[in-house]
């Protein structure tokens, strides 16, 4: 099943995500400050990002995804962080 997270708008947010982590959706307050930790990622090319939606980009790792929605390309032009397991970004 999905599940839905929002970001806080005025706040810097943290979204921690993994390979087995389903069907998830990050919306309503994406912003550039934000970080989203691929916590059991240890290589960048198992990351694939997928822009073919307007407005809505997705991460794909393996079998899961996040659907990033709300500022979408906007934010990942702006900055949104993504960091693997390595403290890689």
């Amino acid at each position: 099943a999905s599940q839905d997270m929002q970001g806080s708008v005025a706040a810097v947010d943290t979204i921690w995500f993994g390979t087995q982590d389903g069907v998830d959706k990050f919306s309503k307050g994406v912003d550039k400050g934000d970080t989203i930790y691929l916590w059991d990622v240890t290589s960048i090319d198992a990351v694939k990002i997928n822009t073919a939606t307007a407005g809505q980009e997705t991460v794909v790792l393996g079998s899961s995804t996040l659907n990033i929605t709300d500022a979408g390309q906007k934010a990942l032009d702006g900055g949104l962080t993504f960091k693997i397991s390595t403290g890689a970004s």
